[in-house]
Parts: C-alpha cells; sequence; structure tokens
C-alpha cells in the first residue's frame, strides 16, 4: 500500500465511505503524493499522449480560432490568453509562434495558467520564455480584463459524483475498504440533500443498475469563466472527450502507461478521469447569460478550420517522413475511430459576439 492509500484508508476509516470526487481529488491533487504532483503524466514516456503532443496542427487551429475570436471581440487592447492546466506547454507554446503573424494580437495579449504543479510550471515557463507568464492556482486571481480561455483536457481530470439506481431508489456510489483483504470497493450511501437536482428530470426514472455522473467542481470552474467572460467581454473553448447530451453510465477511468488500468489499485499513481458532460457546462454558461457554440465533434472543429488545408500546405513541403508523420497525426486528430469523434468542442461567448470562427447558425 503506498502512502496516499494509507491516507485514504484513515479517511475512510472516520467516514465508513467516501466520495468518488474526494477519491478522485486526494489520487490527483493531494499536495505531496498527488498524480499530478509526482508523477510525468503526459507524452510517449508519460501515461498518455494529447492532441497537441501529436502534432502542431492542433495548436496553429486552436491559434487561428483564438486570433479570429480576438477580432470579433474588437480587437481589445489589452486582453488575456488564459489556459487551463496547460500540461507540458506545448499547446501555449504552438499558440505564441502562430500569434506572430498577427502582430498587434501579440502585442496586446497577456499569458496566464491555471495550474497547480510546480513541476509543471518549471516545463511551461521553458517553452513560454520572452512572454512573461503569470501562472493561478484558481480562476479567482485573473486579473479583470477580456479574456479568451482555453480548456484542452482540463475538465476531464476534475472530480466527479456518481449516483446508482438501486432497489427503486437513487443512492450515491461511495469507496470503501475491506481491512481483511486490503483493498478499496464501491459500495453505495444515502444521498445527501439536494443531489437529485443534479439529476435530469426524463431521467430520473431509470432502471435499477443505471449510473449517473456529475460534477460540481466542473459545474463551479464554468460558471466562474462565464461570469469572467460576461463582466469583462471574452470567449472559452473546451475541447475533451465526453458526451453531448445527458447520459448514463459509469466513465470513470484510470489510464496508467498508455494503458486502462484499476481506478482503486495505487491512488496517485495513474491518471484518473471522467467522460465530460458538455450538457451541464452548457447550461451553466446558459443560465448566466452568455451564449453557447456546440459542442462540435473534434473533427468537424478541425476541419471547419482548416486543418486539412494547413496539413497539406505542410505535405507539399516535407520529406518523404515527414509525410508520413503528417498523415498518422491528422488521422489521430480527425478520424472518426481515433480523437474525432470521442473528443467534442464546446465554445461560450459574450453575448455581443454574434459568431465564432468554425461555429455554424445552429450550432
Amino acid at each position: 500500500m503506498n502512502e496516499l492509500a494509507k491516507i485514504l484508508k484513515e479517511k475512510i476509516k472516520q467516514e465508513s465511505c467516501i466520495s468518488i470526487a474526494t477519491y478522485m481529488s486526494e489520487a490527483l491533487g493531494n499536495p505531496k503524493y498527488g498524480y499530478y504532483k509526482t508523477a510525468e503524466p503526459f507524452g510517449k514516456d508519460g501515461d498518455f499522449v494529447t492532441a497537441p503532443e501529436i502534432s502542431q496542427m492542433f495548436g496553429e487551429m486552436i491559434a487561428a480560432f483564438a486570433l479570429q475570436s480576438w477580432l470579433d471581440m474588437g480587437k481589445p487592447k489589452d486582453f488575456m490568453l488564459v489556459e487551463l492546466g496547460p500540461g507540458r506547454g506545448t499547446l501555449m507554446a504552438d499558440i505564441l509562434k502562430t500569434m506572430t503573424v498577427l502582430p498587434e494580437f501579440e502585442e496586446a495579449v497577456s499569458i496566464h495558467a491555471i495550474e497547480t504543479s510546480q513541476q509543471l510550471i518549471d516545463q511551461q515557463g521553458k517553452k513560454w520564455k520572452g512572454y512573461s507568464p503569470t501562472w493561478h492556482k484558481d480562476l479567482v486571481s485573473l486579473p479583470k480584463k477580456p479574456a479568451i480561455f482555453i480548456g484542452n483536457e482540463f475538465f476531464d481530470a476534475l472530480p466527479i459524483h456518481q449516483i446508482e439506481k438501486q432497489d427503486g431508489e437513487w443512492s450515491e456510489r461511495c469507496i470503501g475498504y475491506d481491512e481483511e483483504k486490503d483493498v478499496f470497493f464501491f459500495s453505495n450511501r444515502p444521498l445527501k440533500d439536494d443531489v437529485l437536482n443534479n439529476i435530469p428530470s426524463d431521467l430520473i426514472d431509470a432502471d435499477d443498475g443505471a449510473i449517473f455522473e456529475f460534477s460540481t467542481a466542473s459545474m463551479a470552474y464554468m460558471e466562474t469563466i462565464t461570469k469572467h467572460i460576461m463582466e469583462c467581454g471574452g470567449v472559452a473553448l473546451v475541447i475533451d472527450y465526453g458526451y453531448s447530451n445527458y447520459e448514463y453510465g459509469d466513465t470513470f477511468q484510470a489510464i496508467k502507461n498508455h494503458k486502462y488500468s484499476d481506478v482503486l489499485k495505487s491512488p496517485g499513481e495513474a491518471d484518473l478521469t471522467a467522460h465530460v458532460n458538455f450538457q451541464d457546462l452548457k447550461c451553466i454558461a446558459e443560465k448566466e447569460g452568455a451564449k453557447s457554440f456546440g459542442p462540435l465533434t473534434q473533427k468537424a472543429f478541425l476541419e471547419n478550420i482548416g486543418i486539412v488545408e494547413r496539413a497539406g500546405i505542410l505535405y507539399r513541403h516535407a520529406t518523404d517522413e515527414q509525410k508520413i508523420d503528417i498523415e498518422f497525426s491528422l488521422k489521430r486528430l480527425i478520424s472518426e475511430d481515433e480523437m474525432g469523434a470521442l473528443f467534442k468542442v464546446l465554445a461560450i461567448a459574450n453575448p455581443n459576439l454574434e459568431h465564432l470562427a468554425t461555429f455554424k447558425e445552429g450550432d
């Protein structure tokens, strides 16, 4: 049993069981033993590869969206580009390289990042030299300026709650500990007040065995982002794997060495994620008065903004080896058998913006 497992074991002893959200929070963010504090999760040598690590084309397309959004915002002379959970800093580095095509944008922008891992901050700082980035542990300390928020594979790592229908009643799925077998296990406990308010009315009458997930942490982040956009102006772009409408299902998963792992084994040593509920994020934003666009599939978003054309340009000037890499990378990003369909893209905007790049009327 590792040190974090011992800490969780003591928590469970005090409370009889803990929520999946508590387990995720500790496994990923414990100040001493959490996954993002101790591991090197990104890239081929880590546990998973994100879209920016696959190809520079992804970052270039996000940059194109940001540049056009800034133009549509009326070219504010002092605004922020804010990335949520930038990982090793690859996406922002590609955006910074691309934005030089519009010197006015480069002159007006300040770079901000929401990051809690000093290890990752050090890596990001090396890639963003010359741009004087500012790091924040949360959204509260951001200056009151117009902003373009970018969140790529950020919301999937925020803690979730699960509730399960058993014998005609909903209960919370939680995590217990078996002293005799020395293992964590899933169990259920009565719901706390108001939890049922998180279940859409058309899903409340589910059959026994149904599991519904929601993330109060994700909803809180979206609420804060939207309030900033409503007060100061701006746009938010969320790219993640998830579902467009409310669905049942258990999507809580662990990834280690690019393979699925047991979520209850060796907490803090694998990445824990769940599919993002984009419908919840849309509802939160619209409730605050913002416009929502999408979600589109990642395939549709990237194709709309011109990734196929960009790949063609790179291909014409590439070596034979580079051509193979371009084809492979493009397939991974937009194929429906790869990231193209599973990943969704949602945009949130101040109502002053009538349209957004790549999103068509009715999206």
